[in-house]
């Protein structure tokens, strides 16, 4: 069995009784959402709330799977989900890249197929990115600029990293207005490497575009500006919205003159 618990919270665990692979299977907790059904099993996500020495609750998501896999190059014949999130949070650490606290992790063989666990810090005062885009305009223009700056900053390190997250959506990045560490992003099951930088960073923050529409051309150009500061692949903002305009058009090379002005509206390019 592969295990890894955090020194932080084995105390914890422990004075929970939850600081096995066994206890963590069987303990009865309440679903946030319906189970992922496919690939030959299940996975499913509950929450966790534990109370500390001092009576202060700590919550954390319990993410629990079996024979649900996926199979990368180096594991053909498949692995948990889990065992691949695991690794990329890990991965991200090394980069100091924020995204979740691991608590506790763990898989090991079953009859019915692999079973793994994934305990992770709840991100407390943290909210989803399109959370924010409803009453956006509302918003004190500091803390729009912070967002746009902060996301920005971290895709584009991200990408200089030669890492790209294979399913950003708004939802996947966390923003917490006033803390050290303003964003940080989740979901990393699908997580891994750039093969082709320059391709996957316009493929990556196309598809990223396409779920934003909160956001202004002065905004969006905002966003491209700090993204090259740490990122600089392209000469310029200006050259980035042309690429990102090429990939809306669907057509390498080619402009369609309707696609190309409502692509150019969504980059802010003129």
């Amino acid at each position: 069995m592969t295990e890894y618990i955090d020194g932080k919270y084995l105390g914890l665990l422990r004075h929970h009784h939850l600081h096995t692979f066994d206890a963590l299977w069987s303990v009865a907790l309440e679903e946030v959402d319906a189970p992922n059904k496919g690939r030959g099993g299940w996975s499913t996500v509950s929450r966790l709330t534990l109370a500390d020495e001092r009576g202060t609750d700590k919550d954390f998501f319990v993410k629990r799977q079996c024979n649900y896999l996926c199979r990368p190059w180096r594991h053909p014949l498949g692995e948990p989900t889990f065992s691949r999130e695991f690794r990329n949070i890990k991965l991200y650490d090394t980069f100091g890249l924020p995204t979740v606290e691991v608590a506790y992790f763990a898989w090991r063989k079953s009859p019915e197929g692999p079973r793994a666990i994934l305990v992770t810090r709840a991100l407390e005062r943290y909210r989803p990115l399109h959370r924010f885009f409803a009453s956006w305009r509302e918003l004190d223009p500091g803390d729009q600029k912070t967002i746009l700056e902060e996301t920005g900053s971290l895709i584009g390190r991200l990408h200089a990293c030669r890492l790209s997250h294979h399913c950003l959506y708004p939802k996947h990045v966390f923003i917490a207005l006033g803390q050290p560490v303003p964003v940080r992003l989740i979901d990393l099951e699908k997580a891994g490497p750039q093969w082709f930088p320059k391709r996957e960073a316009l493929s990556e923050m196309s598809r990223f575009l396409r779920r934003i529409g909160a956001w202004s051309s002065e905004e969006r150009r905002l966003l491209f500006r700090y993204y090259l500061i740490k990122n600089p692949i392209f000469p310029s903002v200006d050259r980035f919205c042309d690429l990102l305009a090429l990939r809306g058009a669907g057509v390498s090379g080619r402009r369609i003159p309707g696609r190309w002005s409502a692509f150019r509206n969504m980059t802010g390019r003129a």
